[in-house]
C-alpha cells in the first residue's frame, strides 16, 4: 500500500516529570536517552522530505474504502512502487509578493502573454501597487484598464543641411542616392507644396553650429556647394512601449515595469475580463510589447481551479477518483514548476501544462477532493514522478517510451484498465468510440510539417503497435518513397482523439485512395492514469490510494 507521511513522530507530553518522581534522576536520564534514541531511529527515514510547517492547516485523516472482493492485479515490489508523501517546497519561477499562506508552496500561472489591454476588477475594495521604488499602495473601487501604449518623445528641434532644390522629384531622388554613397548621415526629400519643389536635405544636428560646420567644410570637401542650414521639428511618438493604467476617480499611472493587483482579504477574488481568480495578479510588459498577466497564488488554491477543469465532477461524481486526480495534478505542478521561468511564471493555464480556469470552475466536490489530499504528492525513489494522465485509455494504457519515442519510465508502463467498463452505463457513457474521415489531400496537407521528400502522399498505414494496440509507428507512403512517423505526432497533426484506431479507405475506380476513415477508441495520449478508469475503480469501492 502507499505510504502517507505524517507531520511528526511523537505526540508525548512531558514524560520526564512522571519518570523523575518515580525512578530517580539517574535512572530517569538513562531511560530518556534510550527513548530519544528509539525516536530518532524511527524518524530517520523521513528526514529527507521537507515537512509542512506547524501552522499548516491539518489534513483530515482518510479512511480507506472497502476493497472489492474481486482479485486485484499483482502489486509491484515495494522497492519499485511510487509512494505518497507530503510535498516539498515549490521551486517557483519568481515570487513577486509575500504569500498569505507562507506554509504552503506558491505557484505562478501565466494567464496570457499576448494581450494588448486587460481589464481588472473586484466586487469591493482591492489594492494596486505600482512596480516602482517606494510606490504607495492604492485602494481601488471599480475597474482598472491597463493598456500598451507608445511613449511619445519630447518635441525637440533638429537642424539639417539643404543641398539642393529641384522641380522634379526624380532628380531629387537621384541626388539623394549619390549622397548616400558618400555619407552615412540621414537623408530626406522634403516637398514644398507652395513652390512645387523638392528639397534634398542631409543630417540631424542638435545645434545650428554643427550643421553650419558640416555645410561649409565636409560638404564642400566632398564636391558639393555649401548648403543651406534649415530647422525642422523632431518626429514625436516613436518612443518605447509603456503600460498605461486608468481607473476610477481619475486614477492614472504610466510605467514600463508593471503593476501588482491584490484583493483586500484572503476570501476576496480579483476578476480578469470578468473571470474571478484567487490570489494576486501580476501585470507586466513583455519583450514582445504585450501584457503578461500572471496569477500568483498558493499551490492548494491553484488546484481548486485545475481539478474540475481536468475531470468534471458533475460527469464523474466520485470523491476517490477526484482525489486521485488532485494528487496527480499536484504532483505534476511540483514536478514541472519553473518550466516557463524565462517568461516569468511556472506553468501556463492551458493544455501546455494543466488546464486552469480560476475560481469560476470551482465545485464543492472537487474542492473537497483537493482538501482531503492536502499536501500529498507521488514520489518514485525519492523524486517526484511525472504524473501523466489521460481522459480515456480504451481498456489499456500504453508505455511512455512507445508513445513519445523516449527512454522507458518504470512507473509509466502499459497496464490493463479493467475498471474502465465499470464507468460505462446509461448515466456515464464511456465516450471512447469515435470516427474521423479525412480526404487524402487533407491528410497530406496536415502531415506536410512532419514529412518531405516522398512525393505526393498515396496512403497512410500503421506498421507498429504498442502493448495497448495503439499505432506507435505509422508509414506515410508517397509517389517517390515513404517515411516512418511517430504515431502520437500523426495523431496531433490530424486532430484525432487517440492513436488506438484502425484505418479503412475509400478508393477511386482506378485504385487511388480518396479518403481515410479512422475508427478508434480512447481519448488522449493513453499514458499514465486513465481518468475514466479511475472513476470506474472509485465506483467499485477503491480508495484514492
Amino acid at each position: 500500500m502507499a505510504r502517507i507521511m505524517t507531520a511528526s513522530c511523537t505526540r508525548h507530553k512531558h514524560p520526564a516529570c512522571f519518570l523523575s518522581s518515580t525512578l530517580g534522576p539517574r535512572l530517569t536520564a538513562r531511560i530518556l536517552l534510550l527513548i530519544l534514541a528509539l525516536l530518532l531511529a524511527s524518524c530517520g527515514h523521513k528526514a529527507r522530505i521537507p515537512q509542512p510547517r506547524a501552522s499548516q492547516p491539518p489534513r483530515p485523516a482518510v479512511q480507506p474504502r472497502a476493497t472489492p472482493s474481486k482479485t486485484q492485479p499483482p502489486a509491484p515490489s515495494p522497492a519499485s512502487r511510487p509512494t505518497l508523501s507530503t510535498t516539498a517546497p515549490l521551486p517557483s519561477a519568481r515570487t513577486a509578493l509575500p504569500s498569505r499562506t507562507n506554509s504552503i508552496p506558491v505557484i505562478r500561472i501565466g494567464l496570457t502573454t499576448e494581450a494588448n489591454e486587460v481589464l481588472v476588477s473586484a466586487p469591493g475594495e482591492y489594492y494596486l501597487l505600482e512596480k516602482a521604488p517606494e510606490a504607495a499602495r492604492i485602494a481601488v473601487h471599480g475597474q482598472i484598464h491597463v493598456r500598451v501604449e507608445q511613449k511619445a518623445k519630447p518635441s525637440t528641434e533638429i537642424f539639417r543641411v539643404q543641398v539642393a532644390s529641384f522641380s522634379r522629384l526624380q532628380r531629387a531622388d537621384e541626388l539623394r542616392q549619390k549622397l548616400r554613397q558618400v555619407f552615412t548621415l540621414p537623408l530626406v526629400v522634403r516637398e514644398n507644396p507652395a513652390t512645387r519643389t523638392y528639397q534634398v536635405r542631409i543630417g540631424e544636428f542638435a545645434v545650428r553650429e554643427e550643421a553650419q560646420l558640416f555645410a561649409s567644410k565636409t560638404l564642400v570637401k566632398a564636391g558639393y556647394s555649401k548648403g543651406l542650414v534649415v530647422r525642422e521639428a523632431a518626429r514625436a511618438g516613436d518612443g518605447s512601449a509603456i503600460l498605461a493604467l486608468r481607473g476610477p476617480d481619475e486614477l492614472f499611472r504610466v510605467n514600463t515595469s508593471g503593476y501588482f493587483v491584490f484583493p483586500a482579504s484572503g476570501q476576496a477574488f480579483l476578476s480578469l475580463a470578468g473571470r474571478p481568480y484567487r490570489g494576486i495578479l501580476d501585470l507586466s510588459l513583455n519583450t514582445a510589447g504585450r501584457v503578461t498577466v500572471v496569477n500568483q497564488l498558493s499551490l492548494e488554491e491553484y488546484l481548486l481551479g485545475v481539478v474540475p477543469a481536468e475531470i468534471s465532477p458533475s460527469t464523474y461524481p466520485e470523491i476517490a477518483a477526484l482525489s486521485a486526480q488532485s494528487i496527480a495534478a499536484r504532483t505534476y505542478a511540483l514536478k514541472n514548476a519553473g518550466r516557463f521561468r524565462s517568461e516569468g511564471f511556472d506553468l501556463t493555464a492551458d493544455v501546455r501544462s494543466q488546464v486552469y480556469g480560476g475560481a469560476a470552475l470551482e465545485r464543492p466536490l472537487t474542492n473537497e477532493a483537493v482538501r482531503e489530499t492536502f499536501g500529498l504528492a507521488i514520489y518514485y525513489r525519492g523524486s517526484l514522478i511525472d504524473a501523466m494522465y489521460t481522459a480515456v485509455c480504451g481498456g489499456r494504457t500504453e508505455d511512455f517510451s512507445k508513445v513519445f519515442d523516449a527512454p522507458d519510465v518504470p512507473y509509466l508502463r502499459s497496464v490493463a484498465c479493467t475498471m474502465e467498463n465499470g464507468a460505462s452505463d446509461d448515466q456515464f457513457p464511456p465516450q471512447a468510440a469515435w470516427q474521423t474521415t479525412l480526404t487524402r489531400s487533407v491528410v497530406a496537407e496536415k502531415l506536410r510539417p512532419l514529412v518531405s521528400g516522398i512525393g505526393e502522399l498515396k496512403d497512410l498505414r500503421p506498421v507498429r503497435f504498442g502493448s495497448s494496440g495503439r499505432a506507435v509507428k505509422i508509414q506515410a507512403i508517397g509517389t517517390r518513397g515513404s517515411a516512418i512517423l511517430n504515431g502520437y505526432k500523426v495523431r496531433n497533426a490530424l486532430g484525432l482523439r487517440d492513436t488506438l484506431f484502425t484505418v479503412s479507405r475509400r478508393r477511386h475506380p482506378d485504385g487511388r485512395v480518396e479518403s481515410l476513415t479512422f475508427d478508434g477508441s480512447g481519448w488522449g495520449h493513453g499514458v499514465g492514469m486513465c481518468q475514466v478508469g479511475a472513476f470506474g475503480m472509485a465506483r467499485a469501492g477503491y480508495s484514492y490510494q
